[in-house]
């Protein structure tokens, strides 16, 4: 009978209409062991009536098992078959799969008893007291084998050590179709010309100015402390701090400790070319310097005005003259100059944009530029006339050499790769632009190719990391220097090793201060 008898229990959190459903659902003889969960029913009378009714429709192959009372008295008042007895429960369990899961369901006490009774039979609840201890102190001895025996252990995080290299290589850049006599051994890449052509016109306004006006006259009085007689001719420049200038009108001679009053009248432009005109109208009591003496006889023979001076009256006119043609022509070729320079900036700029392996680079130097200045008009015609601005109009070829940076870096990271040592590694973020020096030590007269000396300098790293053969014999050779050792002297030993810059080491438990005496407990990590 066991054997066609389907127990259900109520899963976990499983509702009671739900289980009502799922036990309907079943066919054939059904045992509902519901202790424990049965508590529910027994506080809720509206559910336990409602899961009553429910079953009562099945009580011709439905049997309950619980010890609620309430729950027992309202099932056998609708004909439902109740077991309420452990002995009972186990009389119809006999031989059935989930006996002693039913059992334990249903009596808890029983299944707890039954335990006791196991242990009992294996001797484990009727030790003597030196049996207990002894168990207690081998606890006590393994706790401590694991705590200070496997349990320690390092993790050491070391810094690899890196050292910069460098490799020179001497390129020839030779322009294209060019017959170049160059070895075949030698390498070679692609000279780029850039040719610009710039057309300009400028309206030239800084004409010479002339002086129309009046100048400035005053009495000057030419003082002598030396010991000698100086003798002035007409003419004599004068000058004051501001640059002024004023000569005297009338030849003198000054006794030694004397001093001469003499007219002097001020010139067009002063020293710096601007026209004194009404400003040499200065007041008295300024200190006058002859500039063709020397310095320490300035300090001895000077002029003074007592009187300011009067009569200065500005006027001029702009009058061309060749020499500002020739300031003009030479602001025209610096204007054009920038402008073909700023030109060829902006090519390269827009080929680099353009480009998706190649990087252009110009050469900036003066020999390796060709600079022609052409069809300058200079309106000559003019000279002498009275003007305030004139057009100037030129052009100039400017031409440039540039070549691929970028595969200059690619060919030298390439030779570069062969000098790094076994055991290292070449670190892709040292190899840049920036690292990469270039240097024009020759080139032809025609400008057909230009050698460069190039070098390019990289950082390679030793190889720590323990998933690699060369990092994990590192590992094997630190471990066995350092296990055993005290902290201290550990660090200090792993930073004398020539692959290591610098080395963190970290120990469990805490209050542990060697390293541990077991290799494999002593982990080792890469930092950076």
């Amino acid at each position: 009978m066991s054997s066609e008898l389907k127990v259900l229990f109520p899963l976990e959190g499983e509702s009671w209409p739900a289980f009502t459903r799922r036990i309907k659902a079943e066919k054939g003889s059904l045992l509902l062991i519901l202790s424990g969960p049965d508590a529910y029913l027994a506080r809720h009378d509206e559910s336990r009536k409602i899961f009553v009714d429910e079953i009562a429709a099945l009580s011709g192959r439905i049997r309950i098992a619980t010890k609620e009372r309430r729950l027992v008295r309202d099932a056998r008042k609708k004909g439902i078959r109740v077991v309420d007895k452990v002995v009972d429960l186990k009389n119809i369990l006999v031989g059935h799969d989930v006996y002693e899961e039913a059992i334990r369901t249903f009596s808890p006490a029983v299944w707890q008893q039954r335990l006791r009774n196991n242990l009992q039979t294996m001797g484990l609840l009727s030790l003597p007291k030196l049996r207990v201890w002894t168990l207690i102190a081998v606890s006590f001895l393994l706790f401590f084998f694991v705590l200070f025996r496997l349990l320690p252990s390092a993790e050491i995080e070391v810094v690899p050590r890196e050292d910069t290299i460098t490799h020179t290589a001497n390129i020839f850049l030779v322009l294209s179709g060019a017959i170049v006599d160059i070895p075949q051994r030698v390498r070679t890449l692609e000279l780029m010309p850039i040719r610009i052509v710039v057309e300009k016109t400028i309206t030239f306004d800084q004409i010479s100015k002339e002086f129309i006006g009046e100048s400035a006259a005053v009495a000057m009085k030419v003082i002598n402390n030396s010991t000698e007689e100086y003798g002035l001719r007409k003419g004599t420049r004068v000058m004051n701090q501001a640059g002024m200038v004023f000569r005297l009108v009338d030849p003198i001679r000054v006794p030694a400790g004397d001093s001469v009053i003499v007219r002097a009248k001020a010139d067009d432009v002063d020293l710096y070319g601007e026209i004194i005109g009404e400003r040499g109208n200065v007041p008295a009591g300024l200190r006058w310097d002859f500039p063709g003496l020397a310095p320490e006889e300035q300090k001895l023979v000077y002029a003074e005005n007592d009187a300011a001076a009067r009569g200065g009256v500005s006027r001029y006119r702009t009058v061309l003259h060749q020499g500002d043609l020739q300031i003009a022509q030479a602001k025209l070729e610096q204007e054009l100059l920038a402008e073909a320079k700023q030109l060829v900036d902006e090519h390269r700029l827009l080929f680099n944009n353009e480009s998706n392996d190649q990087i252009m680079e110009i050469l900036y130097y003066d020999e390796l530029t060709k600079i022609t200045y052409n069809n300058f008009d200079l309106p000559e015609q003019f000279i002498g006339e009275a003007v305030t601005s004139v057009p100037v109009t030129g052009s100039i070829e400017y031409i440039a050499y540039a070549y691929d940076t970028q595969a200059v870096l690619e060919l030298l990271k390439a030779e570069l790769l062969t000098h790094v040592e076994d055991g290292k590694r070449l670190l892709p973020s040292t190899i840049t632009m920036g690292r990469l020096i270039a240097h024009v030590i020759d080139y032809s007269d025609n400008l057909s190719w230009i050698k460069l000396t190039v070098d390019l300098s990289g950082t390679e790293q030793f190889i720590l990391d323990p998933l690699s053969p060369e990092g994990a014999r590192f590992g094997k050779k630190a471990r066995d220097v350092i296990v055993g050792k005290k902290k201290d002297v550990a660090e200090r030993i792993l930073k004398n090793m020539p692959e290591v810059e610098d080395v963190q080491v970290g120990i469990w438990p805490p209050w542990n201060r060697n390293i541990p005496s077991i290799p494999s407990h002593i982990s080792i990590t890469v930092g950076s």
